[in-house]
Order: structure tokens, then sequence, then C-alpha cells
């Protein structure tokens, strides 16, 4: 599956990214890589470009950041207390082989890899974080992820759960989804309805 094709890609340096991190996916041994690839980090890079076109955001850093918002799921699996550092590092090291300055690179990795996530003690500041944080959260509530996300997929994360404790993983990650991930009120309409029933679903 190839959500985005060389000429849908802003120019060299993204395109050299995008192939080496579909690269990492697909030759990946960790079950649910491949996954995550085909269902999600395609996803989120596409709705990225789409809302930095429109807020007249920087394409090439927020198509790089959110191909590799991810990374070390290539790597290691989500329970692995590295998992965070190796991100930034298999990041760093894929935006200097494509060509990216060292500080485009501190740019990208400190101001959008960092803050996407959007915790309350790390908050996405700049603009161009900002669109890769909605994207991720349209990556989760815009699709089927939740649907896809039993308790068996996250064992294939390297996650164990019970029964409540993932109905509770999962309230708890949609509300900063939905109430502290998406900067752009479009985005926020759009995915309205599909918050509210899986919220419904799981409360």
């Amino acid at each position: 599956m190839h959500l985005m094709s060389n000429s849908e890609m802003l120019n060299q340096r993204d395109e050299l990214v995008r192939s080496t991190v579909e690269n990492l996916y697909l030759r990946s041994q960790l079950p649910a890589a491949r996954w995550m690839w085909e269902t999600h980090v395609q996803i989120v890079a596409l709705k990225a470009k789409e809302i930095a076109q429109r807020v007249h955001a920087s394409l090439e850093q927020v198509v790089s950041a959110a191909l590799l918002h991810d990374i070390a799921d290539t790597k290691l699996l989500r329970s692995d207390e590295n998992h965070d550092v190796e991100s930034e590092q298999i990041a760093r090291d894929i935006l200097l082989e494509a060509g990216f300055s060292v500080d485009e690179v501190e740019v990208i990795i400190s101001e959008i890899l960092k803050t996407h996530s959007a915790y309350p003690e790390n908050m996405p500041k700049t603009l161009e974080a900002k669109v890769v944080s909605t994207a991720d959260a349209y990556g989760h509530l815009g699709t089927n992820f939740y649907n896809d996300m039993t308790i068996e997929q996250l064992r294939l994360f390297g996650l164990a759960m019970t029964n409540e404790e993932h109905r509770l993983w999962i309230l708890k990650k949609i509300e900063r989804d939905f109430n502290s991930k998406i900067f752009f009120e479009n985005v926020r309409e759009e995915l309205t309805e599909a918050y509210e029933t899986i919220k419904k679903k799981y409360s």
C-alpha cells in the first residue's frame, strides 16, 4: 500500500526522508511496524501536508516531521524505556542524511517531534508543530485507529493491558487527541462526531 507517491512530495529532501522511512517500516522485524506505515504514518503525513498548505506552514519541515514522528516503532517496542531517545536519534540521522543542516534538524526535532504528543509540560508552540500535532490526532480519530487498537493489537507494540486498563487508556488518549492536540477549528469540527462516538463506546 503506497499512499504517498513521489509527485506528492515537496522536494528531493522530503523524498529521501520518505523513502528511508518507508524502507525502515517495511523491513522491520517488529510485528506492528508495517501496520504503522500502512495505516497511520502516511495518513498523518498527508494530513499534515494538507493543513500546512492551508495555513502556510513550512511544508518541508511538516512533511518530514510527520513521516518521522513514530520512527522508533521500526526498532523498538513502545514498552522500551529508550523509545523516545531512539526515535530522536533515528530521526536526526535520517534528516542529516537527506541533506538537512544541523540547525534545521534541531528545529524539526526540538520544536516539532518532541512536542507532537502535546503533553501539558511540552505543548507545540510553533505553527509547524501545531500542524503535525493536529495531523497526528487526525491519524487517530479520523481513521479506524481506535477500532484497530485492540488489546491484541497493543500486545504487538509490547503493551499488555487488562480490559479495564485498555478502556481507560483509550479514553485518556482520545481526550488528549481531541482537546490538546488539535489546533485548527475546522479539523476539530471534522473530528467531533468520531470523538463522541469513540468516547460513548468506551465510557
